[in-house]
Order: C-alpha cells, then sequence, then structure tokens
C-alpha cells in the first residue's frame, strides 16, 4: 500500500488466492520503499506447492521468486540487494530470528533488522500466530503486513484473550483491502 499501512485480503475459498496474493507480492516491488516481499506459508509441503504456482506465475514476469532451501539461504536472500519475492516458511524466519539474537550492534543485525519488508501471508491466520507477529515485527522493524484469508476472525468469533494481542483478523493485519466471498443460496 502506497500509504504506507498493513490490511488483509478475504477472498473465499477457490476465488484464486494464491494467483491474487503472488500479485499482490510483485506489484508491492513497484513501492520504491519496499526492498523485498516475504511470502510466508505454514508448511514445507505448501511451501513447494506455493512455490511452483509462484514460478509458473512468473514466467513472462521480470520479478524474481526465490523459495529458500534453507535457513542460511534465507539470510542470503534478505541480505541480498535483490529486489525481489522470497517464499519461506515460518520456522525459517523463527530461526534466523534466533540466529541473531544476541548479535545486537553487528553490522549484519543492523542490516537485517532495518530491511524494508513487506510481508504477504497465505492463510494468515494458520500462518502466523497473533503472537508470532509481533516477534517478528519487533525483529523486522519496518515491516508492512498483508494477509490472505478465506476465512476472517471478527468481534463475534474473536480469539480467546491473551494479554494485549489481537482477537480478530482486523486488529491483527489492519482493515479489509479487499474483499471477495460468495453468497450460496438458499
Amino acid at each position: 500500500s502506497r500509504e504506507g499501512k498493513s490490511g488483509y485480503v478475504w477472498h473465499t475459498t477457490g476465488s484464486g488466492k494464491t494467483l491474487t496474493s503472488y500479485k499482490v507480492a510483485k506489484n508491492l516491488l513497484q513501492i520504491p520503499s519496499i526492498q523485498k516481499t516475504i511470502f510466508i506459508v505454514d508448511r514445507k509441503d505448501l511451501d513447494q506447492q506455493t512455490t511452483s504456482s509462484f514460478l509458473s506465475y512468473s514466467e513472462n514476469d521480470v520479478v524474481s521468486i526465490d523459495e529458500t532451501e534453507n535457513v542460511q539461504d534465507l539470510i542470503k536472500k534478505l541480505l541480498s540487494d535483490d529486489r525481489n519475492v522470497v517464499i519461506t516458511t515460518i520456522q525459517k524466519l523463527n530461526i534466523v530470528m534466533r540466529r541473531f539474537a544476541n548479535k545486537e550492534g553487528t553490522k549484519r543485525y543492523e542490516q537485517i533488522t532495518q530491511l524494508k519488508l513487506a510481508f504477504v501471508v497465505d492463510e494468515c491466520h494458520r500462518a502466523v500466530t497473533p503472537q508470532k507477529k509481533q516477534e517478528i515485527e519487533a525483529f523486522f522493524r519496518q515491516s508492512l503486513w498483508y494477509g490472505f484469508t478465506g476465512t476472517p476472525i471478527f468481534a463475534e468469533n474473536k480469539r480467546m484473550t491473551v494479554g494485549n494481542l489481537p482477537q480478530t483478523t482486523e486488529e491483527q493485519y489492519g482493515n479489509c483491502l479487499h474483499k471477495y466471498t460468495v453468497k450460496e443460496a438458499i
């Protein structure tokens, strides 16, 4: 978002969420202040499935799509000057944050924590818990977040209260940026 605001996208199951999230991830790189787009998936099998979908979408595109083989590869891609979409899992991001936990003050620590990132999260409630999102935001201090969901959490079905953690999709990601739903005929 050019205004520098996070948000979420509510697209019903089967509506082309993966293609839409690819377009969003790619288009975010058109914003000069964003250095990389990180596409988070919640499991390795989804990582491979999403990567193959993204690679097929990008065949005629100039944007490079990089999957991450391992944590070292993820760190290398984060620190490179390439403006690209990096597909990774929450587990790999956790390990990156742990590896840099007691490296404050080093050049690499400053480089990685100051990256201007846009996170695009597929199945945003399964992939990233409210607590994990806060941890990632505390580490990557200049991040924007775009959650994709087919099942948003509203006040009427909100999560249990845990400290000051967000309980709804809007509290966790921001306003609904786009909605595509299908009403069932009765």
